[in-house]
């Protein structure tokens, strides 16, 4: 008989094979072949029909939750959303989520969250299970308040949902010699991205901005334009389903060097770039489109475009110059 790591292990793969080839959630002919295969080439301890049809059964219910799930995934990870999070990573907390939701008397959740810690140092990368630690850490600690908060109702409508409303930076410095760079943080998933945080409650957006932008990197930065806003809906696994508003500022800061907070969570990294060293940076989509429409701004308050003419014009004397001597 399969040990239940083992089990967990097989689930794992099946829901990997079936995102990486995009094939259909109820295509239980394909989740059935990449069954067989596993057993027949990696799998020391073979599973009985049984143990098969366990598999598929939670791998059929993991599947229905799947959005619910990955919602709660979502809000638990804070700044970084679902699409963020490697397919691995995302699996394995679908899965725990999963277990933990369950209430199965005989899984405890301190062996579903090691569980989910071994998988990961397995399959994962190099620091996939201490997120997925802390993940499920949080998760733990939201469901120990009772069967209420594993219930919160998911069938509010939009008009009474939650609001959270957030506040994130692009952070820019012109020293003396007009050199532009843009500040950004760099997060434990391998991506630069902007300076985030919640709105205090007691402080307006841009107030809150600055203390968050303090905290993160030591920055005093001075809020210039509001670039834009964006929704999304998430599902704490305590509250329901929360609207989420991000507004967006560009804020200009003297050029000094960074200070990574020390108590700030999901980052490892700050740090200036030029903007020709932007475009090859790892970034996520919402924050390039933000990226665009802060350097078109600067293009106009602060003269870049004038700028890069005059570096082009400059370009051309030296070659002419270099003709003529020639």
């Amino acid at each position: 008989m399969a040990h239940r790591r083992q089990q967990r292990a097989i689930m794992l793969q099946l829901l990997y094979a079936r995102e990486v080839r995009d094939t259909e959630k109820k295509d239980d002919a394909f989740l059935r072949r990449e069954l067989d295969y596993l057993i027949h080439s990696f799998i020391p301890v073979p599973l009985d029909e049984d143990e098969r049809t366990q598999i598929l059964k939670e791998l059929s219910e993991v599947e229905n939750e799947e959005i619910k799930l990955d919602n709660i995934i979502d809000e638990l990870s804070k700044d970084w959303s679902i699409q963020r999070i490697s397919l691995v990573d995302k699996n394995i907390l679908r899965i725990s989520l999963y277990e933990l939701l369950s209430g199965k008397e005989e899984l405890s959740e301190r062996i579903i969250i090691n569980e989910a810690v071994e998988l990961a140092k397995k399959f994962g990368g190099q620091k996939s299970y201490r997120f997925v630690n802390g993940i499920l850490g949080e998760a733990h600690r939201l469901f120990n308040g009772g069967e209420e908060s594993k219930k919160a109702t998911f069938d509010i409508p939009y008009e009474k949902m939650e609001i959270d409303r957030k506040v994130a930076a692009v952070v820019y410095s012109i020293d003396e010699q007009r050199n532009v760079r843009i500040g950004m943080v760099h997060d434990i998933f391998g991506y630069w991205t902007l300076s985030k945080g919640s709105v205090d409650e007691n402080l307006r957006e841009e107030e809150s901005l600055t203390k968050k932008v303090k905290e993160e990197t030591d920055w005093d930065i001075e809020v210039i334009e509001k670039l834009g806003e964006s929704e999304y809906i998430a599902y704490p696994p305590d509250r329901g389903p929360v609207r989420k508003q991000v507004s967006y500022y560009l804020a200009k800061a003297p050029y000094r060097l960074p200070q990574l907070g020390r108590t700030t969570k999901g980052l490892d990294d700050v740090a200036w770039f030029s903007l020709d060293d932007i475009l090859d940076l790892n970034l996520y989509d919402d924050v390039s489109k933000m990226l665009v429409k802060a350097i078109m701004f600067l293009s106009e308050r602060e003269g870049l475009v004038s700028l890069e003419e005059e570096t082009r014009e400059k370009s051309r004397e030296e070659t002419d110059k270099k003709s003529d001597n020639e």
